[in-house]
């Protein structure tokens, strides 16, 4: 099987922006970017910041299926926070983003709420709120 695939090496945190259909203003910094477009994603690898308008996540590889607008983080750990209304801070092996506001922390995730310390193998919330939900 043939795969085809783009690399863009050296992109020392030039910043790379996809506009999502509940992620306006999405901005992705990476060292590394990978276009696989037989598998609709976009692969990034070191050092890697996602800003929204009020999520920030790091982590050391991360992938966008461009399908489905969905985000997964992995690394040991990854991190998000959110700065504006609803302030928590989290981190966890992986970490998926759903472009329903939905946010899944996995494997050794942990998260701060309301000065509320949170943790477990796996905690999923919603990101506008930051009220814990269920799958």
């Amino acid at each position: 099987m043939r795969f085809k695939c783009i690399n863009f090496f050296l992109l020392w945190m030039v910043p790379f922006s996809l506009s999502a259909n509940e992620i306006n203003g999405l901005s992705i910094n990476s060292e590394e970017i990978n276009l696989i477009e037989e598998e609709n994603i976009i692969s990034f690898k070191k050092n890697i910041l996602i800003e929204t308008q009020t999520l920030k996540m790091l982590s050391q590889e991360a992938v966008y299926f461009t399908e489905t607008d969905i985000i997964e983080l992995n690394g040991k750990p990854s991190l998000i926070s959110k700065n504006k209304n609803n302030y928590f801070k989290g981190e966890a092996e992986k970490i998926i983003f759903f472009n329903d506001e939905k946010i899944h922390l996995i494997g050794k995730a942990s998260m701060v709420y309301r000065n509320i310390n949170i943790n477990s193998k796996r905690i999923v919330f919603n990101s506008k709120s930051g009220l814990l939900t269920k799958d």
